[in-house]
């Protein structure tokens, strides 16, 4: 059997999934993209996470035989997601995508795809198409199977639902400051 002979790790084996060595080894053969979102440069320099996040991920490629530098790296920088904005990273992902020269995508966490389920949904369905797989946290999802499409729908659900709450969270805040300061205690302007 190829994962024995080659010593990687076994894939997650869940009801109705169909995912096998063979299928991700053809996956990586095709290339592998890493989309990775990237605090502006004022904030990455206080805050590693992101960077220490995708670090991590890039090495669980090594046991299926990809070392770091075949990895195409696709950074989106800060990018905010507004409606009118052109997400470069973004757009980049689903060109390697559609272009056919990507089998695998690999994500640190499931939130990093898109801000909105619209935007996760029309990359799952692009991956769907051209056969290509996600990698997020450690886990393989073949987003042409049903129930891992099912998964990372939900994913993109609670990701969006996340965002507004903090959005609200931030909006609420800013408000309470405001009236603080127009009360005359203190705190900061807003």
């Amino acid at each position: 059997m190829i994962q024995e002979s080659l010593n990687l790790p076994a894939l997650d084996e869940e009801p109705g999934t169909r995912r096998s060595m063979e299928m991700v080894l053809a996956a990586v053969g095709r290339g592998v993209a890493g989309f990775f979102r990237q605090s502006p440069d004022t904030r990455r320099q206080r805050h590693k996470g992101s960077q220490r996040a995708w670090e991590e991920q890039m090495e669980q490629l090594a046991p299926f035989g990809v070392a770091r530098d075949q990895v195409r790296l696709i950074l989106a920088h800060g990018e905010p997601g507004g409606e009118d904005t052109v997400r470069r990273g973004f757009q980049e992902l689903k060109e390697a995508i559609q272009s056919g020269t990507v089998g695998l995508v690999l994500l640190a966490w499931h939130d990093r795809l898109g801000r909105n389920t619209p935007d996760a949904a029309e990359v799952f369905a692009l991956m769907g198409e051209h056969r290509v797989l996600l990698m997020a946290d450690g886990r393989i999802y073949d987003p042409s199977n049903n129930a891992d499409r099912l998964i990372l729908g939900l994913h993109a659900q609670l990701t969006e639902y996340t965002a507004g709450v903090c959005a609200r969270w931030r909006a609420m805040t800013r408000l309470a400051r405001a009236r603080k300061c127009e009360r005359g205690s203190g705190g900061r302007p807003a």
